[in-house]
């Protein structure tokens, strides 16, 4: 019993974490924006590769 209470608790930490770090519901730009943004990270990401 003591081991899933300290599973649990972690559990509740790192969903804190997480809610913290990403939340789930998107910003004023919403999922667009994301789209947006990850298509950024995509063609920066090409580039340093292939100019390495």
């Amino acid at each position: 019993m003591t081991s899933f209470i300290v599973f649990t608790l972690i559990a509740i930490v790192a969903h804190f974490l997480v809610w913290q770090w990403r939340p789930w519901l998107p910003g004023a730009g919403g999922y667009a924006q994301v789209l947006h943004d990850a298509k950024d990270v995509a063609v920066a990401t090409i580039a340093i590769a292939f100019s390495a």
